[in-house]
């Protein structure tokens, strides 16, 4: 299996060189990105990514900044860009899944990233690395497991650099197999989640609560004058609000999924839509976060042997009677489910919760679960 470890990097007298290194690796995406556009106006089709390569491998001869960043983060950086391309032509063609967009340019001062695979830098042990010539030291909260792959140097919105490895290990033994301590989850807006235990999970609303700081930031930064030092420095305090945001909300779901993988050997949810939930309740959708927290469950999961399914899209689990299996229309705005077979009254986002637990298990062929009243909070 395949981990990720990120760590923060010391500041230092030499960060000036990483800096150079992200923001020429910016420039390089956004000349690829101009150039596939140009070819496209031209030709009416899209250059091959090898072809691109060679384009970019005889500028670099010409221009010495460019040769700052190493010929292999040039082309995974091409690689990157031509899935991007690829995803959405796929997208067009079939129409299916989240909409897909093409490349956008981005600015090279800001926020970047670079990923290193084999040449251009080294690491042994300890917290010490080296890009090109220079040996820099990162914060290693930490011990890293298995063979590291690749390494990605990032530079977050307030200018701190962080490190990345991508490490693959073996799969830990799974002793679930027979387990029936499982579980499903639904997501809600008003209620984080709800259990198939009956229990639910309040979200915090990190931004919610931190609204009026984050609006007086935005006043502060539109009443500067562009360009001027003043507005960076405001650009910067509100850059440190919104990562200090996301680290408290990080924090509260690496917690959560903790004591889940904990209690639980086999957690089951259900596919969102969350670019179309973003269209309706954009702020609150991501201000709870369910995509993210969707990935650090299953990034515990993976190293404590446990296992996460997801159910398909469509499948209608608010609108099935758990008890009898009877589906009906249900309006949004209703949270008690009231079955047109047998009559029975629950929770709403409960009944969904129990769907998707009996759903899973049918879909790892554990069997169908036949589940009690009495285990169920009736209304």
């Amino acid at each position: 299996m395949r981990i990720s470890y990120k760590f923060r990097m010391h500041e230092g007298s030499k960060q000036h060189r990483l800096n150079l290194i992200v923001t020429m690796a910016g420039r390089i995406r956004n000349h690829c990105l101009a150039f596939q556009k140009t070819y496209y106006r031209l030709f009416k089709k899209h250059c091959h990514k090898f072809a691109l390569m060679k384009h970019i491998a005889k500028i670099r001869k010409r221009r010495k900044e460019w040769q700052i960043v190493g010929s292999q983060c040039v082309n995974a950086l091409i690689v990157k860009l031509d899935l991007s391309y690829q995803a959405f032509f796929k997208w067009i063609k079939t129409r299916k899944g989240p909409e897909r967009g093409t490349p956008k340019f981005k600015k090279s001062a800001g926020n970047g990233s670079v990923t290193f695979n084999q040449a251009g830098w080294a690491y042994s042990s300890g917290n010490r690395i080296r890009f090109g010539k220079n040996w820099y030291k990162f914060i290693k909260s930490r011990e890293i497991e298995g063979t590291i792959k690749t390494c990605t140097l990032k530079r977050d919105s307030r200018g701190k650099f962080w490190v990345t490895f991508s490490c693959v290990k073996e799969d830990v033994v799974s002793q679930i197999a027979g387990s029936t301590n499982t579980a499903g989850f639904y997501f809600g807006i008003k209620t984080f989640l709800h259990c198939s235990d009956g229990t639910t999970i309040e979200s915090p609303e990190f931004f919610k609560t931190s609204l009026p700081e984050v609006s007086k930031g935005n006043r502060e930064l539109a009443s500067k004058e562009k360009g001027s030092n003043n507005r960076l420095k405001a650009k910067l305090r509100l850059s440190r609000l919104h990562q200090r945001i996301a680290d408290r909300r990080q924090d509260w779901l690496f917690k959560l999924a903790h004591p889940l993988c904990d209690r639980y050997d086999r957690m089951y949810l259900e596919t969102l839509n969350i670019d179309s939930m973003k269209r309706l309740r954009g702020r609150e959708v991501s201000d709870l976060a369910p995509y993210l927290f969707l990935q650090t469950l299953k990034w515990v999961a993976c190293k404590r042997g446990k296992h996460v399914g997801q159910l398909e899209r469509w499948e209608p689990t608010t609108k099935t009677c758990n008890q009898c299996g009877h589906v009906q229309e249900m309006s949004f705005t209703l949270q008690v489910f009231e079955c047109g077979g047998c009559h029975r009254s629950i929770n709403r986002d409960l009944n969904a919760a129990l769907n998707i637990k009996s759903l899973g298990h049918q879909r790892d062929g554990l069997g169908d679960i036949s589940l009690d009243l009495n285990q169920a909070i009736l209304v």
